[in-house]
């Protein structure tokens, strides 16, 4: 472990200091270790910074070293010694192993071939060690504190959240033990929840004997519920047979049971063991919706003989008109229709079931352009009057799309329902705008009914008028939509699909309009969504610049905060190195985090609380490390299987 540290800079050829040079004197070790970066310097802010923080590391003091390190590094993006300097800084001033961690890892992605690079992976180990020695003492204490506990609720509640953290860093064993230590006292709620998560968590990890085990101490609701994920884990694991043992343990006639049931043979049905999938279902003793669900695997996998069959044996006869409704719909969409038909007759007549097949067979007689067809499908098949209107939506819709607006006027008189009107009109103005009709899509626009729908078709219209390359038309509808939204921007009614253009506007390139456009949005808060909306796609676009110029229009000062920090982050990352900027990402992301910041200061911060937060605060302290420590390791190993796939 690094101790201590004199840290001294030499220059070669001062004038130009194209080189320099690190002297690191580790005590402990066999000898010094230098590092050597070659390059141009560091900018005159982050130098300036740098320099104190090699002045305050020569001086032992860690603490001012490493902010000052860290102003380096926010000025010198990327720079190997400042990473470097900085993961030391972090790892002597103490309390800050996983940002020590972060840093070394970043200053390894930026310089790879470093002479200190092995004995600075030596030190990440002994650092990684060090973080798993600091989570077990504050399980520990944790544990010591919650026996400190008088009241036995809050000892049980204390207890409680142990049990979860410790089984969110993995250790069922510890987990176990904790629910142990949970006083017996009624009602018992704490104890039978921490024994739950406990069986749930053997049974996610394998240990399903362990699982049942456990589950033997909880009374019959908690035991309900634990049975189930065991089985579930069960039946994720491939133990199908296992699972319907753990199945039979509960209780017949129980949601729980049913849905164990029904994964099971959901899983036969993939495996092809259809029999034994439908042997499964009888096992269920208050419903069918498990013939259902593997009429829709069957269905899924092609079998529409083998649906048809299961679909027989339901009795219930909403069950089965759901059932024959999902394998009409497959049937179209395969484009059997007459199988559709066929399958449609079986359904309840008039239920929406059957109507729902008979629509969307209408949609597709429409679309191929069988109108005759489709309404002759209406008229025959759908006898409600009051049901008629989704279908001749359909036909009036695919007729808009087709250019025959006449056609799709006279339709839209057929139509009861005013939603399925707005959605006919807003087709019709949409298809006028297409082929340059723009009064007859105002006019469109305007019998749509509502002032929601009215405003959403102009916008249609300006977008279309955008796509076709007619710029000013589009600003003019544009304009229209706004004008005709703005009440509903003070209102709930609003959703935002003003937006739309003001985006493809942005993405297109062309910022100027987008902010123009903008800036017509009457209400303070819209507003400001709108030139969010701009900024992210100039931050994606890399012109962080034009991104601070939006942001600057913004009067709302929670948005600006918002805007800010995207800003601020892509332009301290915009480093070339996928690799290293992930690193340096990680690591911001820890930085100013009271527990990875100064763990000491933290744990001092506890002392006035009462003995059970103090156990719970100490509880997630272990698993806020373990899960920042887990993060930083899998990101290490997804970078080396990066390298290593770029390896020739």
């Amino acid at each position: 472990m690094i101790k201590s540290m004199l840290m001294k800079r030499l220059f070669y050829n001062r004038k130009h200091i194209l080189c320099r040079l690190i002297l690191l004197l580790i005590l402990l070790a066999a000898g010094p270790v230098t590092v050597r970066t070659c390059g141009a310097t560091l900018p005159y802010e982050a130098e300036a910074n740098y320099e104190r923080g090699i002045a305050a590391a020569e001086q032992g003091e860690w603490i001012l070293a490493v902010g000052y390190f860290n102003k380096a590094q926010w000025k010198a993006l990327g720079s190997p010694e400042v990473l470097f300097n900085l993961a030391l800084a972090c790892s002597n001033a103490g309390g800050r192993d996983v940002l020590a961690i972060a840093w070394f890892r970043a200053y390894l992605a930026a310089a790879p071939d470093a002479a200190n690079a092995e004995q600075v992976r030596k030190e990440v180990l002994k650092l990684e060690i060090r973080v798993e020695a600091t989570v077990r003492k504050l399980f520990s204490k944790a544990n010591d504190t919650a026996a400190m506990v008088v009241d036995d609720s809050d000892k049980a509640n204390a207890y409680g959240e142990i049990v979860y953290a410790r089984i969110q860093v993995g250790d069922i064993a510890g987990a176990r033990e904790a629910a142990a230590l949970i006083p017996d006292i009624f009602p018992n709620h704490r104890r039978f929840s921490a024994y739950s998560q406990v069986a749930r968590a053997q049974a996610e990890a394998g240990f399903f004997n362990g699982a049942l085990e456990t589950a033997t101490l909880l009374e019959d609701g908690y035991k309900q519920n634990a049975y189930s994920n065991i089985a579930d884990a069960q039946i994720k694991a491939g133990g199908i047979a296992g699972a319907i043992k753990t199945a039979a343990l509960m209780k017949d006639s129980t949601y729980e049971r049913a849905s164990i049931y029904r994964s099971i043979a959901l899983v036969q049905v993939e495996a092809g063991d259809i029999a034994g999938a439908r042997k499964t279902a009888f096992l269920i003793t208050y419903d069918e919706y498990a013939f259902r669900a593997i009429v829709k695997a069957q269905v899924k996998a092609g079998d529409i003989v083998g649906a048809m069959e299961t679909a027989a044996l339901i009795e219930d006869v909403g069950e089965k008109d759901e059932s024959y409704k999902h394998i009409a719909t497959a049937q179209i969409g395969a484009g059997n229709i007459d199988e559709a038909m066929d399958i449609a007759a079986l359904i309840t007549d008039n239920s929406w079931d059957q109507i729902n097949v008979y629509n969307d067979i209408v949609k597709c007689r429409a679309v191929s352009g069988d109108m005759d067809g489709a309404f002759e499908l209406v008229e025959e098949k759908i006898g409600d009057p009051e049901k008629q209107y989704i279908a001749y939506g359909y036909i009036a819709i695919v007729q808009a799309e087709a250019g025959d607006i006449e056609e799709a006027i006279d339709t839209v008189s057929l139509i009861t329902k005013d939603y399925w009107v707005e959605m006919a009109y807003s087709a019709i103005s949409r298809a006028q705008a297409m082929t340059g009709d723009m009064d007859g899509a105002r006019n469109s626009a305007a019998l749509a009914g509502t002032e929601k729908e009215i405003a959403n078709i102009y916008t249609e219209i300006a977008k279309a008028r955008f796509e076709a390359g007619d710029k000013r038309s589009a600003d003019k509808y544009f304009a229209l939509g706004i004008e005709a939204s703005a009440d509903l921007f003070e209102t709930d009614a609003y959703d935002g699909y003003v937006f739309d253009i003001i985006k493809a506007r942005a993405g297109a390139g062309d910022i100027v309009r987008a902010r123009k456009m903008a800036a017509l949005v009457p209400n303070r808060e819209w507003k400001a969504i709108a030139y969010y909306h701009i900024v992210e796609l100039q931050i994606e676009a890399g012109d962080i610049s034009g991104a601070r110029e939006t942001a600057a229009l913004i009067e709302d000062g929670n948005a600006n905060k918002r805007i800010a920090e995207k800003i601020d982050i892509p332009r301290a990352l915009a480093m070339p190195d996928p690799e290293v900027r992930s690193r340096v990402e990680l690591a911001i992301k820890y930085r100013g985090e009271p527990l990875f910041d100064d763990l000491s200061r933290f744990l001092k911060s506890l002392a006035a609380a009462e003995s059970g937060d103090i156990a719970v605060a100490l509880a997630d302290a272990a698993a806020g490390l373990t899960e920042a420590l887990k993060e930083l390791q899998e990101n290490d190993v997804k970078w080396q299987g990066s390298r290593a796939e770029s390896t020739p």
